[in-house]
């Protein structure tokens, strides 16, 4: 499903492929800031050189960055990643990785690793993640069930979820209050410094339907928000188990 300002329209569920991914399972209330841990979320967005690219240069980009994400996976500095998908509200916004360090500077360094981001490619929006989820252990709980199908991404499998941004995180927080009570919040948190919204929540559902079920009745009390269809692996949902 996708939603933009006080009307959604539908989620189209695209399969892409990636490695790793996020998350936890949101509790019923925010807790104080100072009890919340802090990441740095990047926005994976088309970059200023993407058109000039050849298909060979693509692939070839395309593999390069792909290595870089397990490496910077295994430093565990890189601790989510995922790709958005299609349609959605802004067809540049290509994914999410989320760093383990709240210094923005800090990520932006390695974000300057990525041989798509040297090559103009893609580009990284980059803000403070504030959020009681332990991303942490979502990189564990990925990396375990790596381990124990050989070493194969597609074995670990992938599905969808929804990504929530909100320009209110009061609104939305209040609005998705129920689905929080329900289980259905994987993960949600405040942002520091992204234009694209001071708010991100993401929503555990299994198909368009179910998207749509879940946040069109909703839509009205969130204020100015969007959402996108966001792939992630299965494992992510191990976190909502406590």
């Amino acid at each position: 499903m996708i939603q933009r300002r006080r009307r959604s329209t539908p989620l189209a569920v695209l399969a892409i492929g990636t490695t790793l991914i996020l998350s936890m399972a949101g509790c019923r209330s925010e807790p104080p800031a100072d009890e919340r841990e802090s990441y740095v979320m990047a926005f994976l967005v088309t970059g200023k050189s993407s058109a000039e690219k050849s298909p060979e240069e693509r692939k070839t980009v395309q593999a390069a960055h792909m290595a870089n994400i397990g490496k910077l996976a295994d430093e565990k500095k890189l601790v989510i990643a995922g790709p958005f998908g299609h349609p959605s509200p802004d067809d540049s916004m290509r994914g999410i990785f989320v760093f383990d360090t709240a210094e923005v500077a800090q990520a932006r360094e390695w974000t300057e690793t990525d041989p798509a981001v040297q090559a103009g490619v893609f580009g990284m929006e980059l803000s403070r993640l504030k959020t009681v989820a332990p991303l942490r252990k979502a990189l564990d709980n990925y990396q375990k069930a790596l381990e124990a199908a050989g070493g194969a991404p597609e074995k670990v499998g992938m599905r969808g979820y929804a990504v929530v941004l909100a320009e209110s995180g009061e609104k939305a927080r209040a609005a998705l209050d129920g689905l929080r009570t329900g289980g259905k919040i994987v993960f949600e948190g405040g942002l520091e410094g992204s234009e694209r919204g001071k708010y991100v929540a993401v929503i555990d559902v299994a198909d368009e339907k179910e998207a749509r079920t879940l946040i069109d009745p909703i839509g009205g009390e969130m204020g100015y928000h969007t959402v996108f269809p966001w792939y992630a692996t299965v494992t992510l949902l191990e976190l909502k188990k406590g």
